[in-house]
């Protein structure tokens, strides 16, 4: 069992920190580089092989989304200098067909 809780906490700080990312990418178009690019492509593939390996970890990943769209939130204010009013109270984004899609970015 403490694997699944390592694994559900291991998705989690990935997805707060794929969130906050895709967050800056599109609050501050201005400052979009390639380490942010990059670190949004390992985060994607690294929460792709938690769900491939663990198919429990599917239905998990939707209820703790609204939790990581929170932290990612808080994390890009004190990153961007944004004030936290500035992101939407929920994540505008689908987590299936944008958030974890390859190359998909906000504009």
């Amino acid at each position: 069992e403490s694997m699944g809780i390592s694994q559900r906490h291991e998705l989690k700080s990935r997805l707060t920190i794929l969130l906050m990312h895709l967050i800056k990418w599109a609050w501050q178009p201005e400052k979009r580089g390639n380490s942010w690019r990059k670190t949004i492509r390992i985060q994607r593939r690294e929460i792709k092989d938690l769900l491939d390996q663990s198919g429990s970890l599917k239905p998990y990943f939707l209820e703790i989304s609204a939790a990581a769209w929170s932290n990612a939130c808080e994390d890009a204010e004190d990153e961007t200098g944004l004030p936290q009013p500035t992101f939407p109270v929920e994540c505008p984004w689908d987590m299936n067909s944008q958030v974890l899609v390859k190359d998909w970015l906000p504009e």
